[in-house]
């Protein structure tokens, strides 16, 4: 077996489309999910079973913004 150019990186909480960054993007997912509730809602960030500005705060501590 023989492998080449593998990446390893940590996808920062709130970085949805794991593209390395933190921005509109990832804020539109957050967004969308705004106050669902439910154990499979990837926008649940803290994992208490809903989507609110606890979340939100995650984001914003993870906040990359644009390039």
């Amino acid at each position: 077996m023989y492998l080449d150019d593998v990446v390893v990186f940590m996808v920062a909480p709130g970085d949805f489309n794991r593209d390395r960054l933190v921005d509109l993007n990832d804020l539109s997912a957050l967004t969308g999910r705004w106050l669902h509730e439910g154990s499979a809602c990837t926008a649940d960030l803290n994992s208490d079973g809903k989507v609110d500005f606890k979340d939100f705060s995650i984001l914003g501590q993870n906040w990359s913004g644009e390039r």
